[in-house]
């Protein structure tokens, strides 16, 4: 178990890494437009890889462990799926030309396809690694992990210093490229690919809610970003991903905590001990995102101009609605939980997808014309009404809301 600790935490100090401190440093090496593009290429990259995962790396992570024998089937079924909807997509995009509809001029479209296609590669790096996640080989998962954004930083920041912006983008692509051609051996040397067969009825299609709620739940953070490239320049885009990537580092405790004492909740359900300790860790959580608010509202102004330079100082216009969000997602994330401990799993995706529907309404309506501190603001607003939603159903389920000891 210690061992499964010590590598799950080489993996997230790993992505922590490559998410964050490359983007701290490309901050600081590139013009404020530069960034907001890279940024929301990213973020459209990372509303592709909803699609291209479709729910099957988590529902392989359930599937294998029954029957490892089958492993080859269901990454060569999941690997036939992947590629269908990839050119679904791909046709989709073509067909209805969405470089113009979300307003991404020619000189941007190299950009943005690079990364489109650096995220295919990404799709299928957590496709080879999911067999070994399942089996308990957590070593594979944190080696490629660290390999990967480790030369991402590298490769991207010398290509940037020598070459300028188009060349990092190039260099991006290029790293990923190889991390899926490692990731691709590693799993050839220990496991084969079987595309079909006729004795196995073995399926990696995910279940329905599973899959529609991975999708809508990242997009729900991702959607906004998007919608302002309609309407706003780059440099707006760059101030406004400040908010989002201090609002990604900040659910990195909240991720910790769940892996930790989801298990231990679940495994006491339905006893007195399960009232007191969810009581107990809800105030936790409650405290830990009140804390980090708190001191990102105080400190916040100086650690962007630390983190990403001056040119952000104007994102101090912004700082008290994602403060706000960050509170409000670890109050939002423990109700959460607890509906997924209770199964409802179709209610949950319901909420979400309700959310993220008006999310989208007000977006169009309030970003032209109010723009990035529109956006933050319907963001709060979604975030208030996902958490009142959640509260509800503990409410109605339990006759009480954990709050008080």
């Amino acid at each position: 178990m210690s061992q499964h600790i010590f590598y799950y935490f080489i993996t997230i100090a790993s992505r922590f890494t490559g998410r964050f401190v490359l983007l701290f440093i490309l901050a600081n090496a590139i013009t404020l437009n530069e960034f907001g593009l890279f940024t929301y290429a990213l973020t459209l990259s990372g509303i592709f890889l909803l699609f291209f995962d479709y729910g099957h790396n988590v529902q392989l992570l359930k599937d294998i462990p029954r029957n490892i024998s089958n492993i080859p089937i269901m990454v060569g079924t999941s690997i036939i799926v992947k590629v269908r909807v990839i050119a679904i997509i791909s046709f989709i995009f073509y067909a209805f030309d969405f470089f113009s509809l979300l307003n991404i001029s020619h000189e941007e479209q190299t950009t943005v396809m690079l990364l489109l296609l650096a995220t295919v590669g990404v799709a299928f790096i957590n496709l080879f690694v999911a067999p070994f996640k399942a089996v308990g080989r957590f070593e594979v998962e944190a080696l490629i992990a660290f390999i990967d954004n480790i030369l991402t930083i590298i490769v991207v920041l010398a290509a940037n210093t020598y070459y300028g912006f188009d060349a990092a983008i190039l260099a991006y692509f290029l790293s990923k490229t190889f991390i899926f051609i490692m990731a691709f051996s590693i799993y050839k040397r220990n496991y084969k690919i079987i595309f079909f067969s006729t004795n196995d009825k073995t399926s990696s299609t995910p279940i329905f809610p599973l899959a529609i709620y991975e999708i809508i739940g990242g997009l729900y953070l991702m959607i906004d970003t998007v919608i302002l490239k309609i309407y706003v320049p780059n440099e707006d885009i760059a101030i406004y991903q400040v908010g989002i990537r201090l609002l990604f580092g900040t659910q990195i405790i909240l991720s910790i905590v769940n892996s930790v004492f989801l298990p231990r909740l679940s495994a006491i359900k339905g006893t007195p001990r399960f009232t007191l300790l969810f009581r107990k860790l809800n105030l936790l959580v409650a405290f830990t995102g009140l804390t980090l608010s708190a001191f990102l509202y105080v400190f916040g102004e100086g650690i962007v101009v630390f983190l990403f330079g001056d040119l952000f100082s104007q994102f101090s216009e912004l700082l008290i609605y994602f403060c706000l969000i960050i509170f409000l997602r670890y109050l939002t994330a423990m109700y959460s939980a607890i509906t997924l401990l209770d199964d409802k799993h179709v209610i949950r995706t319901f909420a979400i997808l309700l959310t993220t529907i008006l999310l989208i309404i007000l977006d169009f309506i309030i970003i032209p014309l109010y723009g990035i501190n529109g956006a933050a603001v319907v963001l709060l607003f979604a975030h208030i009404l996902l958490l009142a939603i959640f509260m509800t159903l503990t409410y109605l389920k339990y006759k009480k809301l954990f709050i008080f000891l």
